[in-house]
């Protein structure tokens, strides 16, 4: 660890009691808080070494947030619960809200309504709307369901045939491409590898093979050219909005959502859908049509008669609403008339190595803090003393994060960061390729209009007072050549001019800190040992670095020793793992969906990896395996006995954040757990460990075996 964290992690984490480093004070509970009352509410906070007063926008010291002490304290009802001014932060626009009328039929809503709905969502998506992965995952989560839906227009069989029928010119032309390569140690390989993936015998199903490889190659070359003559959509939009003209990205994408059209279609004859009647594959909406459907089923669950009916609706609400375990749905009927909901969560590589679950330390800190400060209900005071230990601890690495992620927004402030050409030099190669996106335009386009908000006021405040010379230069140099180095250094100066005036709302990390985040990440990546502003760029980026490990071992290594206290106090609460490491188990596993695959949801759920289809049962029995579990899961108690047994044995990995568990085999890693930088951003990322990946992939790639014939029989020349 860096000289610069280890000064940081010092004066956060002073001892609660009187200050040795601030004389007169009292380090109270939480972040670097201090007053001259031991029992508080607290007055100044420390800020690189100095003690600054807490002030609210009246003027006044507000009372300290009173840190979770381990008693059972009700949460406020909604009644009593104090209402907010601010509005609700917006999610992802509702591109498809009124699409659908919950009060018509199951089958109406299934065979046109949804078609109609889903078309418009994947429009959307084509222009660059993002959802909640992302714009580009969006696009390719929404291009698989519209593909999907019309493979499986009047049936799999039947639309696949059409399908086929349309594109045939193509598909014959990509034939004769995939057959000549087969001439080569390439092409064999290609058509080998394809094979494996669809279960298929490379010697004695290669026709079949070439034909799956050729529809695709059609569907990709229709795809590309739909996306290449839309000249504002999602193909030319750069950064994280778009392909950023990246032909080979977006058919990587395109191939993708072809293969997982085809899994979707074939995993949904584990549900009770009925086939032979209507049925449409769907991208989730969150505040679009999903409302209507939730709607439509809560409706027929208040309306239903007999148990069965009732059962029927309340387990599909419960897939949806407690599992919350989709990315795309299918959408029909069972044998009855019944809406039925099949939930898919898509990944686009064929080996389960993409992301399960993607967020920022302060976000995932925050939730499992949450998860801390919620129990209490059964626990000893032992238990309890530990639990609040461990949520200040959590606490201080949540703030830990916030901070350190602001280290580049004082670097402008800093009085030895020069705007020189070295720094100019680095801050234009931000313009150019490979990178995927041009950080200066967002920065440059915030000094011009930087809108609404304290900080916005404040800076245009300066920009007309005391900063006006230094943005008279920035327009003289940028009128001429707003994308020139001259340009450029002027707006470097006038920043770090304003900076240097301490303002009390600081411009905001994105895009402002950001900018000189970039030029610090490049500069580590260079390897070099940079001096002079470069160096400050990438001090600042190390630092962010080493905070996002350090709170996560921060975390990690008081669970262990608050349970090391807990277990020492009361034997019996360890199971061998201690109820601090429990939690935080829990935690990850339910992240990872794990928890929902031990139950029994085979008939509402699947995991569509690239051209792979995994169903519950495949990583429940996986688990299990791997786990050294010995008994039956046949029923919801044994089930349920698994998952304890899992949290009850499994560890985390203080140095790698993983979950492994020991089991006949050694040891397995369950889960990956990242903590780390990635590019200009903090990141906690979570992937299947190896320890069950390749038990799914094998039971996913027995079962697929049943599904030769029906591969054979969709893609033949017949």
């Amino acid at each position: 660890m860096n000289k610069l964290l280890k000064e940081f992690i010092s004066y956060i984490l002073e001892e609660t009691g009187k200050s040795k480093k601030y004389p007169g004070y009292y380090k109270l509970p939480g972040f670097n808080l201090y007053s001259k009352n031991p029992e508080g509410p607290a007055t100044h906070r420390a800020v690189q070494g100095s003690l600054v007063a807490i002030k609210s926008k009246d003027g006044s010291t507000p009372p300290a947030k009173r840190p979770y002490d381990g008693k059972d304290t009700a949460e406020p009802s909604a009644e009593t619960k104090p209402k907010s001014d601010k509005p609700k932060k917006s999610g992802p626009p509702a591109v498809t809200s009124g699409t659908v009328d919950a009060n018509s039929t199951a089958a109406d809503i299934a065979e046109r309504q949804l078609v109609t709905s889903n078309d418009k969502l994947v429009e959307a998506r084509r222009k660059g709307i993002a959802g909640p992965g992302g714009a580009v995952a969006s696009y390719g989560e929404a291009s698989l369901t519209q593909l999907a839906t019309q493979l499986n227009r009047g049936g799999l069989e039947q639309g696949t045939r059409e399908f086929r029928q349309q594109h045939q010119e193509s598909i014959d032309r990509h034939r004769e491409t995939v057959n000549r390569a087969a001439n080569t140690t390439k092409g064999k390989k290609k058509i080998a590898a394809v094979g494996n993936e669809l279960g298929l015998n490379p010697e004695t199903d290669n026709e079949a093979i070439v034909e799956y490889i050729a529809t695709r190659e059609a569907y990709v070359e229709a795809e590309l050219a739909r996306l290449e003559a839309d000249k504002e959509g999602i193909f030319y939009k750069r950064g994280n909005a778009g392909f950023g003209e990246n032909r080979e990205a977006a058919r990587e994408w395109a191939i993708a959502a072809f293969d997982g059209a085809v899994a979707t279609s074939l995993s949904m004859q584990a549900s009770t859908i009925d086939s032979s009647k209507p049925y449409t594959i769907i991208q989730s909406d969150v505040r679009g049509h999903d409302n209507e459907l939730l709607s439509h089923l809560r409706q027929k669950l208040d309306a239903a008669i007999t148990d069965e009916d009732r059962a029927h609706y309340q387990k599909q609400l419960d897939a949806w609403e407690i599992a919350k375990f989709h990315d795309t749905m299918v959408v029909g009927v069972d044998n009855k008339g019944r809406m039925t909901v099949f939930h898919v969560t898509n990944k686009k590589g064929n080996d389960l190595r993409d992301i399960w679950n993607n967020t920022t330390p302060a976000q995932a800190m925050g939730s499992l803090l949450e998860r801390f400060k919620r129990a209490g209900e059964g626990m000893t005071i032992e238990e309890k003393e530990g639990f609040a230990e461990v949520t200040i601890v959590m606490q201080e690495a949540v703030d830990l994060c916030k901070d350190a992620s602001n280290a580049a927004i004082r670097t402008w402030a800093d009085k030895s960061f020069k705007i020189d050409k070295p720094l100019v030099d680095a801050v234009q190669e931000l313009r150019r390729p490979p990178s995927k996106k041009d950080y200066v335009e967002p920065f440059s386009a915030w000094m011009d209009t930087p809108g609404r908000g304290p900080a916005a006021k404040e800076f245009q405040a300066w920009s007309v007072g005391a900063g006006k010379t230094d943005m008279e230069k920035v327009q003289k140099a940028c009128t001429s050549d707003p994308k020139g180095a001259s340009c450029t250094s002027a707006r470097l100066s006038a920043m770090s001019s304003y900076m240097r005036t301490g303002p009390k709302a600081p411009p905001p990390f994105e895009p402002v800190g950001k900018l000189l985040t970039k030029v610090g990440e490049s500069q580590l990546k260079a390897g070099g040992q940079s001096k002079g502003s470069l160096g400050l760029c990438a001090r600042a980026k190390q630092l962010e670095k080493d905070a996002v490990s350090t709170s996560h071992k921060m975390v990690v290594d008081k669970i262990k020793s608050s349970d090391e206290q807990t277990c020492k106090n009361t034997p019996n609460a360890c199971k061998p793992n201690g109820p601090a490491a429990r939690m935080y188990l829990e935690h990850v596993m339910h992240s990872m969906h794990f928890d929902m695959m031990v139950d029994n949801w085979d008939e509402n759920l699947a995991a569509v990896t690239g051209i792979r289809s995994s169903q519950p049962t495949d990583f429940r029995e996986t688990l299990r395996e791997a786990s050294g579990f010995e008994g039956p899961i046949d029923t919801p108690e044994q089930r349920t006995a698994l998952r304890q047994h899992i949290i009850a044995n499994a560890r985390i990995d203080a140095e790698s954040g993983a979950i492994v568990i020991s089991s006949p085999k050694g040891d397995l890693v369950l889960v990956e757990d990242s903590w780390r930088t990635a590019g200009s951003g903090q990141k906690v990322q979570k992937t299947v460990g190896d320890g069950v990946r390749a038990g799914v992939i094998q039971r996913s790639d027995t079962r697929r075996k049943e599904t030769q014939d029906v591969i054979r029989g969709l893609f033949n020349r017949g």
